[in-house]
Parts: C-alpha cells; structure tokens; sequence
C-alpha cells in the first residue's frame, strides 16, 4: 500500500531531527550577529527566515559592517549559494511531475541538510508505488529546517551580544551536514565520487570566488558517471559466477 502524503510529510521532518545539533549554534549565532548589524529585533528575525541562508546571511552582515555596496552584497551572496545549483540539478528529477507553483515553493527550502536528508529516499522511491507522492518526504524536510532555522534566529537575536562572532561557529553545520550526507553514501561509486569532489576541492581551496568547490563538485560527478556502469556490471556478473561455481561444486 502506497505511503500517504502525511506519513511522507511526517517521515521527512523525522528524518530531520538529528540536524537540530547543527543547525542550532549557528543559527544563534547568525541571530546574534544580525541585530547587533540592523539594530532590530523583527527585521533580524524576518531576515533569517526569508534569506534562509546562514553563510550568506554572515557575509551580508559583515559587509554591511564594512559599509559595502548593495550589489556587492548581492554578489557574494550569489556565489556563496551557487552549490545551490548542483543540489537542484539533483534534485529536479524527481519533482518532474509536479506544477510550477509546487517546484517554485519546494525551491525556496532547498538547503544543505534538506537537500543532505532527502536525496536518497526521493531515489528510493522512483519508480515504486511511493513516486507521486515523495516531495511530501522533502516538504517536511524543508519545513521543519526552515522552522529550526528560524527557532534558531529568534533566540539568537534575543541574545544579542552575548554570542561574540570570534567564536566563529560556522564550521559546525558543515560538519553535521557532512555526517548527514554520508549516511546516503551506499554504493561503491557514491563513496568514489564523494572522495573525488573532497579531495579535489580541499586541494584547490586557496582559489578565489570559491572555484574549488565547484571544480570538485565537477570532477564527482564525472568520477560517479565513470564508476557507476562498472559497478552495477560488477554487481551484475558476481551473482551469475557465485552461481556457476555452485554448480561446479555440486557436481
């Protein structure tokens, strides 16, 4: 019997939970330092619920510090969020058969953890009895992210200046958002690439605008599109010639 829509919305924000020891200090944080920028307790908490872009948020409030130009601020914020990119271009497979005002609104909660806890069982689902009804599974992701998010910013700002930005607690979503994603690593190729785009962007990571990143990004893909026919003829021929030394055995 095929998954409800509720059972799916409820098993994303579940699948969710975990992430709230991530999204935590550095969404207080990022609260904290927002109104101490803008001086205000409903526009710090407005921000952070409708950019819902920590890193970027970060940045934009640091260069507002600095007095920066406005394009400028729009500009890094783009090219902090490019990875965005990579995730929808993932993502967009499996949404294929929805509306544009449903692929419109599910865009506004693609993120690290929604898009790190719902890749692989929008995978799972394709082509099962569950297909139509699995962005339910990434709606309750994204909504109970953007709530933890948003939870987060208002304790922050509520706190102030009791966060000093020099504790520079960015690092600890990356680290959730690594422990999240590889928990979806399962098949030899998704470790390769995986191993592959790390490496490669941890070699390049002195390169300006962030272009290390993508070019890792790049070569696990192509190192994912390589291995992944090998092993599924590997995992195809191994059952045919375990079967074949049974029988040699047997006779």
């Amino acid at each position: 019997m095929p998954i409800t829509p509720r059972e799916q919305f409820l098993a994303g924000m579940r699948a969710q939970v975990p992430n709230f020891a991530g999204s935590f200090p550095f969404g207080v944080a990022a609260g904290a330092f927002t109104v101490t920028v803008v001086n205000n307790f409903w526009l710090s908490t407005g921000m952070q619920a409708l950019m819902f872009a920590g890193r970027a948020q970060m940045v934009a409030m640091q260069l507002e510090k600095e007095h920066a130009p406005l394009m400028f601020m729009l500009l890094a914020c783009l090219v902090i969020n490019l990875r965005c990119l990579m995730y929808g271009t993932a993502i967009a497979q499996h949404f294929r058969h929805l509306s544009w005002p449903w692929k419109i609104g599910l865009s506004f909660m693609l993120a690290d953890f929604t898009y790190a806890v719902s890749i692989k069982p929008l995978g799972d689902m394709a082509g099962t009895p569950d297909a139509p009804t699995r962005h339910f599974f990434y709606l309750g992701a994204g909504v109970f992210n953007i709530a933890m998010w948003s939870g987060d910013g208002i304790i922050g700002a509520l706190l102030g200046n009791v966060i000093p930005p020099s504790w520079n607690l960015d690092f600890v979503p990356t680290v959730s958002f690594i422990f999240a994603l590889s928990t979806a690593l399962r098949e030899q190729d998704d470790w390769a690439a995986a191993v592959a785009a790390g490496v490669v962007s941890v070699a390049l990571v002195g390169l300006p605008w962030q272009a290390g990143l993508f070019i890792g990004a790049a070569v696990g893909l192509v190192v994912g599109m390589v291995t992944k026919p090998r092993v599924r003829e590997y995992a195809v021929k191994r059952p045919a010639s375990r079967s074949a030394d049974n029988k040699e055995i047997t006779s």
